[in-house]
């Protein structure tokens, strides 16, 4: 019986590349766990409560923000002080698509 062997290796790294209003780039890495169940809680929210959807935004960008490959962290404040509301959900949008081309093409 031949052993069989899961190579994880194998598995392309890609990143979703923010290029931010002053030209720097940052690469973002694939989501974790806990950015996938943030993802979906945001996705679950009253879209009525404005000012909670607003925050969720706010802070699953700076999640997103934070998974990136030079480990640099971003705060909400940050995101919040830094970056206007369509750069928010730009950022969420696109990384909510890029996670669905990854499950989709996981190699």
């Amino acid at each position: 019986m031949d052993n069989k062997i899961l190579d994880l290796s194998v598995f392309k790294q890609y990143t979703f590349d923010i290029t931010f209003p002053d030209g720097s780039l940052l690469k973002v890495k694939k989501p974790t766990q806990a950015i996938v169940i943030e993802m979906v809680a945001l996705s679950q929210l009253d879209q009525n409560k404005q000012a909670a959807v607003l925050e969720g935004l706010i802070e699953i960008c700076a999640a997103i923000l934070s998974n990136n490959t030079e480990g640099k962290t971003y705060t909400a404040e940050w995101v919040a002080a830094e970056l206007d509301i369509v750069m928010v959900s730009a950022i969420v949008k696109g990384y909510s698509a890029f996670i669905q081309e990854i499950q989709n093409d996981p190699f």
